[in-house]
């Protein structure tokens, strides 16, 4: 999967190095949550951070592109799972008024760090991780408090999973001969975002 994210930041730099646009930095906090589509664990929310810059490409009046990359720590509350992403969320933005400004766009994202330490659940027979990479989509708003610092609140919906389990409620047959039956549980990541944006150009 890094050989589709790498181009993909390349190019971005490219991008900021060579066009005339503005751009700045972002950090902020992010509550991070758990979507399973047959899920038998409970996992309570999660706080993390970000941090990245980002940019701005006027394409009308009010309708503008802006890519950006960030580091996102995700993490569960229970520490059954740290998960840490580079993401290059593209989003598009409409300014509704002289203050406010809607986002859409999708994200894309590399899994850079990940722990995994599922002791003291219930017996997992196999245990399969689809892929490092995540894609989803991002819908927020931004305010902005003056011409240098922005606000922006957004939600951002993965669609690939980040975790797949083969799951076995029960003791492992001793005999060898014996096939166990088991299902499969996937987990989304799913997160809301504050983020203070300062432009420096």
């Amino acid at each position: 999967m890094k050989r589709i994210i790498v181009p993909i930041i390349l190019c971005f730099c490219a991008i900021v190095a060579e066009a005339q646009f503005s751009f700045g930095v972002k950090a902020g906090v992010n509550q991070n949550s758990v979507r399973g589509d047959k899920d038998p664990f409970s996992y309570g929310p999660s706080t993390g951070f970000h941090i990245g810059v980002y940019g701005s490409f006027p394409l009308f009046k009010k309708l503008s592109l802006n890519p950006e990359l960030q580091y996102i720590k995700k993490q569960l509350s229970d520490d059954y799972f740290r998960l840490n992403y580079l993401e290059l969320p593209v989003l598009f933005n409409y300014q509704i008024s002289d203050r406010f400004a809607l986002e859409l766009g999708p994200s894309i994202g590399q899994e850079i760090y990940i722990r995994r330490n599922p002791s003291g659940r219930r017996v997992i027979a196999v245990s399969l991780y689809d892929t490092d990479l995540d894609f989803g989509m991002i819908g927020g708003i931004k305010f902005k408090v003056n011409d240098k610092i922005s606000v922006a609140a957004r939600y951002n919906y993965s669609f690939l999973p980040f975790e797949k389990f083969e799951y076995f409620d029960g003791p492992i047959p001793t005999n060898t001969n014996v096939t166990i039956e088991t299902e499969t549980y996937r987990f989304y990541n799913s997160s809301l975002q504050l983020s203070v944006m300062y432009r420096i150009k």
